[in-house]
């Protein structure tokens, strides 16, 4: 395969990259502190509305800096052990089941095998693990809320930042976790 550019290294690729993301992420910010006072001030007047917006601005960086990492991991690691109690686990018997029987509805004699087995691969890894990790953090908390758990979480200090950037932080860790396993496998698919 000829290439047009030669692919960087992930040392040459991430300073650029981790500029452009914090730009991005900066100019969010800005733009939603934007909308906020534009949707307030139509309420309250526009000298009211930016100092709320100022207020909520630096509540939001101080709960940022007050945030303790121990506190977020020990919420992460409820969000994974929570997952696995949800049997996360049959995805990847799913998983295995679909790889399995691929082989049959392959076309092994196409022009590009490789190109068609890894297509498949990556089209199944990405629809289970956006599934599951969707799943996932849509039902975890309705159902803490149900079982009453999620008041043993908020009666602790713990500050409501730390809550939702736990299980964003447990549910990436599920989803890396599963993507490593099924890479692995599809991995193995592609090279036998």
């Amino acid at each position: 395969m000829v290439l047009e550019q030669e692919i960087p290294t992930f040392v040459t690729w991430l300073g650029p990259a981790l500029a452009s993301y914090m730009l991005v992420a900066f100019l969010v910010c800005v733009f939603a502190a934007l909308l906020a006072w534009i949707s307030m001030s139509a309420v309250s007047g526009p000298l009211a509305a930016g100092d709320r917006v100022y207020r909520g601005v630096l509540a939001g960086i101080t709960d940022l800096l007050g945030m303790s990492m121990r506190r977020v991991w020990a919420l992460a690691r409820l969000a994974i052990q929570e997952s696995l109690r949800r049997n996360v686990l049959i995805v990847l018997g799913l998983f295995a089941a679909i790889v399995l029987f691929a082989g049959w509805f392959l076309d092994p004699q196409s022009v590009n095998p490789g190109k068609l087995y890894l297509g498949f691969i990556l089209s199944a890894t990405n629809l289970l693990v956006c599934l599951v990790v969707l799943v996932l953090s849509v039902f975890s908390l309705p159902a803490d809320v149900k079982a009453k758990a999620i008041q043993t979480v908020t009666t602790k200090p713990v500050r409501t930042g730390e809550i939702v950037f736990g299980r964003i932080l447990g549910f990436s860790i599920v989803g890396t976790v599963l993507l490593v396993i099924m890479g692995g496998v599809g991995w193995a698919f592609v090279v036998r």
